[in-house]
């Protein structure tokens, strides 16, 4: 991905210099190009600040002759970038500071949600009339849906820019306005759905609180969660453990080196079969090896599981190319389920009394594209992460080498551990190596061990379904009926049914019975009452809602009409706005309960917040004198 970023700079070097030594701190790759541009800055040390900045990526340095101001800039900017090939354009404002993973944050989110705006600046300051500025409207783990953001730190598409920002910069720069676009043009973006994507934590921070150029003095925004150092949420170690023999020397050594670029892997382990000489590529500080005394094939990823305390232990084949973003979506799905459960890329679901390794329902292949999250019992262990505060394999455990994958869906099946074939598209991962010297190629060769493994338990379940499966192995075809009968409708509420619904989820013995007794109608029937009792409910929480809706619209009639007000009026304030409100009434304009909006000729002209803020706004000017 073809990677811009735009800093706009008038004046304010030292806030500058800042910026600058924050960038030297960060992960940038080689390939990106970042554009300064000065909009002919009257101080005199921006020019030698600009000139001796140096950064291991492109740099290319603009000195405007003329000061535009900043909507002009962007908006040629903008376009010169995208119409030069450049994917996604990030701003960064001079006045900013970013921290070490803001580059993989912005670009990792991008790839993600490339039709959304994404935020590096998280920031719930509130307005002068308490409101949020730029409020959450979906909290999620490592980031948060909102439908306006600042531009210190911002990222576009060009469909967004050409749908969106586009136009709100040629109307801005048409009418000569000197402020910013930001907030119209995501607003503008959100009429469709949540368009800003915003980093969690900030990966920006406003440092210009004092000498902004835009009026931002009183009141600025600041991020609530900027930290100079971040580890990406994470409070665990991430290592990489690998198996290998002296063959696959040279495809282990793409790999490994691809893995030292990623600076999120802690470590790498590498378990050496066969070999008699640790290979030079090996020797670093972020490696840790042993030359095994015996070839346990590929047990060996294994060596270490036991022995660790707590980190996200991947277990990784020597021919495939892993990927930061591969890393992240694996650790998010894991923290979901709390580290109770093994993450895969590839994985079968095998049929519950299996007659071999490819005895299956469902096979899911890394190579494959996945629209969801699939559970399975017997995960890939090439593309695998476990949390080993939770899960420990101990090496012990692998009675045969050679078939890792059928060991740890035993494991898992013994332990009641759940396995997930995580979604994922068709080239996630890049497969360095596409000979036929593969372990599975050598899978044919210990079917009687796999047999022999795979005979160990009487069902290969997924696992929660082990309970429906014993309940329905002691109920005959009738009663088999009714439950599922039950067991939609409960599943369609997405509720428990109190007494009835536990009957029916944890005494499943309870529930036999009840049927065997001949009141199947009985049982329907008390289902039919719960629902009931649920519709009702719902029902009055709606008339709740109807009535609070009305009695604010009341309270604000009452507050126009009495000149009641809220405690943060005090008698000046309460004064400015009657006095605002009294020529409006004097010039023919109606309030409008309907609609909470003054109006003249039945035209719309501000609402009664509007009217407040104005009067906020004019107060503040005041006191100012």
């Amino acid at each position: 991905m073809k990677v811009g970023i735009i800093i706009p700079i008038y004046n304010r070097a030292k806030l500058l210099q800042r910026l600058f030594d924050s960038l030297k701190k960060t992960f940038l790759p080689k390939d990106c190009t970042i554009y300064l541009i000065d909009d002919c800055s009257i101080e005199k040390d921006i020019k030698p600040l600009i000139k001796n900045f140096d950064l291991d990526c492109n740099l290319i340095k603009i000195y405007n002759k003329e000061n535009k101001g900043i909507n002009y800039n962007l908006l040629k900017w903008y376009d010169k970038l995208f119409d030069n090939g450049i994917e996604y354009v990030i701003v960064l404002d001079s006045d900013s500071i970013v921290n070490n993973y803001f580059y993989d944050l912005m670009t990792y989110f991008y790839s993600i949600f490339p039709d959304k705006i994404i935020s590096g600046f998280n920031t719930l300051n509130l307005s002068e009339l308490g409101t949020a500025r730029h409020p959450i409207i979906e909290d999620c783990r490592w980031y948060h849906k909102k439908n306006t953001s600042g531009a210190l730190c911002l990222g576009i598409g060009k469909k967004v820019y050409e749908k969106y920002t586009r136009p709100v910069l040629e109307d801005f720069v048409m009418i000569n306005k000197r402020h910013t676009f930001d907030t119209k043009f995501t607003r503008e973006a959100s009429k469709e759905k949540p368009s800003v994507i915003c980093t969690v934590p900030s990966v920006a921070e406003h440092t210009g609180i004092e000498v902004s150029t835009l009026g931002h003095n009183y009141n600025p925004d600041i991020s609530c969660d900027f930290k100079p150092y971040i580890e990406l949420g994470r409070k665990k170690p991430i290592t990489f453990n690998f198996a290998t023999y002296p063959l696959r020397r040279e495809w282990l050594e793409k790999t490994v080196k691809k893995l030292l670029t990623i600076n999120i892997v802690d470590k790498i382990r590498v378990y050496l079969n066969e070999y008699t000489k640790v290979p030079e590529f090996l020797i670093n500080d972020r490696i840790e090896y042993v030359i095994g005394l015996e070839n346990i094939k590929d047990t060996g990823k294994f060596y270490w599981m036991e022995q660790t305390e707590d980190e996200y232990y991947f277990t990784a084949d020597d021919d495939l190319e892993y990927n930061e973003q591969y890393i992240l979506k694996h650790i998010e799905l894991c923290d979901k389920h709390k580290g109770d459960a093994v993450i895969s890329l590839h994985g079968k679901v095998l049929n519950e009394k299996p007659s071999g390794f490819t005895d299956v329902k469902r096979d899911y292949h890394f190579a494959r594209y996945l629209d969801k999250d699939e559970q399975i019992n017997l995960p890939g262990t090439g593309v695998m992460l476990t949390d080993t505060s939770k899960i420990k394999i101990p090496l012990s455990y692998f009675k045969y080498h050679g078939m890792t994958d059928i060991y740890v869906g035993l494991f898992c099946q013994q332990n009641k551990i759940k396995c997930f074939c995580r979604k994922h598209s068709e080239n996630e991962l890049s497969l360095i190596y596409k000979g036929k010297d593969t372990l599975w190629n050598k899978q044919l060769q210990l079917k009687p061990q796999q047999n022999e493994v795979l005979q160990t338990i009487d069902k290969w379940l997924l696992i929660g379904e082990e309970k429906k499966e014993i309940i329905n192995n002691k109920l005959n075809i009738k009663e088999q009926i009714i439950m599922k009968i039950v067991l939609i409708k409960s599943h369609y509420k997405n509720i428990k049914l109190g007494e009835v619904g536990q009957i029916l989820n944890e005494e499943e013995s309870g529930a036999r019975e009840l049927i065997r007794k001949g009141v199947a109608k009985e049982f329907t029937e008390a289902l039919e009452k719960e629902f009931a009792k649920i519709e009702a409910k719902e029902l009055e929480e709606k008339q709740k809602v109807i009535s609070n809706f009305v009695e604010q619209k009341e309270f604000k009639k009452e507050t126009i009409e009495t000149k009641e007000f809220k405690p943060i009026f005090d008698t000046k304030l309460k004064d400015v706005f009657e006095k605002r409100k009294q020529r409006m009434e004097e010039a023919g304009f109606i309030y409008d309960l309907n609609t909470d909006s003054f109006l003249k000729e039945n035209k719309f002209v501000c609402t009664s917040d509007e009217l407040v803020n104005m009067a906020s706004l004019k107060y503040g000017k005041l006191l100012k004198k």
